[in-house]
C-alpha cells in the first residue's frame, strides 16, 4: 500500500506525535477522516517552535486523545490500544498507522514494542515518514550527551561474547556522534547505510558531512538506500545483519531519517535479543530545528511486528 492508497484507507488507530516540527501534522491531516481513533503522543509546550500551531491543528481532529509523554505513558497507551481493539471482532486484525516523522528513537522503540505486546496476532502496522524539505546541515555539531541502548529490551545479547561488534550506521548530519559511538563501544568493523530521496542535494550534503567516516569504513562498505522504499531498505538491512551474525555482534546505530530507525527497530524486535539498537544524542544541549515536509510520504507496510519472516511485508 503506497501513500495514495493509504490516504483513503480505513484505519482503526492513528498514532501521531505532537512536537516542534511543522511536518508533525502532515500525515494526520491527510488521513484522520478515515480513522476510528487518533492518539497524539504529546511532547508538551516545552518543545517550542511550531508546537503551538501543531497542537491547535491536532485539537480540531475528531476522536482524538492527547497522551502526554510524562510518567507511565506506555501503560496508558496500552490501555487505549486494548479498548480500541474491543471495537472489532477478536478474529479481525487491527490496522494501526504510526507516523514516525517526529518521533524520537526511544519513543519509537517503546511504542513499537507496546504494539507488538498488546496486539500480537492481530496487528496490521503501517509506519509513515513525511520527507523533509532540504535544509543546510548545521555548521557545528554538539557532542553526544547520551550514548546508550535505545531501550533495555533492545540492548542486544550474544551467546558468544568473544565475537567482536560490528556497527551498522545510518548516515545523517551527525558524523561526530557516529564516530563517538565507534570509539565509545570500541567497534572495529563498520557498515554504512547512505540515504537518498526525492531531493538530490541531500546526497551531496550527507557525503560531505560524513566524508571522514566513509573514508575510514571504505566505499565497499557503503550501501545506498531509498527513503521512499522502506521495504527494500528493510530487506537490505536484514540480509546484511544475517550475514554478519556468524562472525559479529551487530550494533545498529540509526542516525539520519527516522524511517531508517523504524526498519532497524522492527528488525531488532523480530530477532531479539541478538541485535542491539544504539542511540546517541546531545540531549537537552541540542538546538531544536523546525523541519517542514516536501510533501512526499514514505510508507513502511510492516504487518505483524513479531513475524520472523519477511512474508508480512508487502508493497501491495
Amino acid at each position: 500500500m503506497d501513500w495514495s492508497q493509504l490516504k483513503i484507507a480505513d484505519l482503526d488507530l492513528l498514532l501521531a506525535v505532537c512536537g516542534y516540527e511543522s511536518r508533525a501534522t502532515f500525515v494526520a491531516e491527510e488521513v484522520y477522516g478515515n480513522v476510528t481513533q487518533t492518539v497524539i503522543l504529546d511532547y508538551g509546550a516545552r518543545s517550542g517552535l511550531a508546537y503551538d500551531a501543531n497542537r491547535a491543528k491536532f485539537d480540531k481532529m475528531k476522536n482524538r486523545i492527547f497522551l502526554s509523554l510524562d510518567g507511565d505513558y506506555i501503560s496508558r497507551l496500552q490501555s487505549i490500544i486494548q479498548e480500541n481493539a474491543k471495537l472489532k471482532p477478536e478474529n479481525e486484525r487491527i490496522t494501526v498507522l504510526f507516523d514516525v516523522s517526529c518521533s524520537s528513537r526511544r519513543l519509537m522503540s517503546k511504542v513499537l514494542l507496546s504494539l507488538d505486546k498488546t496486539l500480537r496476532g492481530r496487528l496490521d502496522l503501517k509506519c509513515t515518514y513525511a520527507v523533509s524539505k532540504y535544509y543546510e546541515p548545521p555548521i557545528d555539531e554538539l557532542p553526544s550527551h547520551i550514548s546508550e541502548p535505545v531501550v533495555g529490551e533492545l540492548s542486544g545479547w550474544s551467546n558468544d561474547l568473544a565475537q567482536p561488534p560490528c556497527a551498522i550506521i545510518g548516515l545523517g548530519f551527525e558524523p561526530g556522534r557516529a564516530i563517538g559511538c565507534l570509539d565509545y563501544l570500541e567497534i572495529p568493523e563498520v557498515r554504512l547505510f547512505q540515504p537518498f530521496g526525492p531531493d538530490p542535494r541531500f546526497i551531496d550534503a550527507v557525503e560531505t558531512a560524513n566524508q571522514q567516516l566513509i573514508e575510514d569504513a571504505g566505499h565497499r562498505h557503503l550501501l545506498p538506500y531509498s527513503i521512499m522504499e522502506p521495504i527494500d531498505t528493510y530487506l537490505k538491512l536484514e540480509s546484511m545483519v544475517y550475514g554478519l551474525l556468524d562472525k559479529f555482534r551487530p550494533v545498529l546505530i540509526p542516525l539520519g531519517p527516522k524511517i531508517f530507525s523504524a526498519t532497524c527497530i522492527i528488525l531488532a524486535i523480530r530477532n531479539a535479543p541478538q541485535i542491539c539498537v544504539w542511540r546517541t544524542s546531545s540531549g537537552s544541549l541540542a538546538q531544536p530545528l523546525d523541519i517542514e515536509t516536501d510533501g512526499n510520504v514514505a510508507v513502511f507496510n510492516v504487518g505483524a511486528i513479531h513475524a520472523k519472516s519477511i512474508e508480512p511485508l508487502s508493497k501491495a
